[in-house]
């Protein structure tokens, strides 16, 4: 609860897809202030919705005019979120959110990363935690950078342009993948396969 120290109260909608995190999320909101909405918190061993389903989140975000809408997959490790429009954030747009706040801290001068994530809504925060995969835990993290960042759907609406995903047939990605790399590679780039394949240049990675 040390991370949400200094949120202000919030109106959330919450889902835990009939998944492992719903008994979590019961006894979490009754320690938050703030108004909670809890949908499928039931615990369903067949786990109906594996992914989380964001269009019930939405509607009763936009109906309740909600601050955030919260989901789960079923075993809790990862988190997808609402803004109070309604509509979805993004992954990497909520790990940069997040990001925000601790890369203000010291932490930044630190050797290793205070905060890393990936595109399908898992983030890890190394701060007063074990580096894992909790999504419980992650969604405590907004309800502070809210106090100090402002709103969520403000912050989005800055943004120059949304996640870019260039697509390419299953069969044509591995020669794709190689004309780039040998491209990348003769203009000097240092390559790093240790799980799949990473270039560096002097611009970034």
């Amino acid at each position: 609860m040390q991370a949400a120290q200094g949120a202000p109260a919030l109106g959330i909608a919450w889902d835990a897809g009939n998944g492992a995190t719903g008994w979590v999320i019961e006894h979490l909101t009754a320690t938050l202030h703030g108004e909670h909405h809890l949908t499928r918190c039931d615990l369903d061993g067949r786990f109906p919705t594996h992914h989380p389903n964001l269009a019930n989140l939405q509607a009763l975000a936009r109906h309740k005019g909600l601050d955030l809408g919260i989901a789960f997959d079923s075993d809790g490790d990862r988190i997808g979120v609402i803004d109070a429009s309604g509509d979805i954030v993004w992954p990497d747009q909520f790990l940069l959110y997040l990001a925000q706040v601790v890369l203000t801290r010291e932490a930044m001068l630190r050797e290793g990363a205070p905060i890393a994530g990936q595109a399908r809504g898992r983030i890890f925060f190394a701060e007063n935690w074990y580096g894992t995969d909790d999504a419980v835990c992650i969604t405590i993290r907004p309800f502070a950078a809210i106090g100090r960042l402002g709103s969520l759907t403000t912050w989005r609406k800055a943004l120059r342009h949304p996640d870019l995903r260039l697509l390419c047939p299953d069969s044509d990605k591995a020669r794709v993948l190689a004309g780039v790399g040998c491209a990348l590679i003769a203009e000097g780039a240092e390559i790093d396969r240790t799980e799949g394949s990473r270039f560096t240049t002097p611009d970034g990675w």
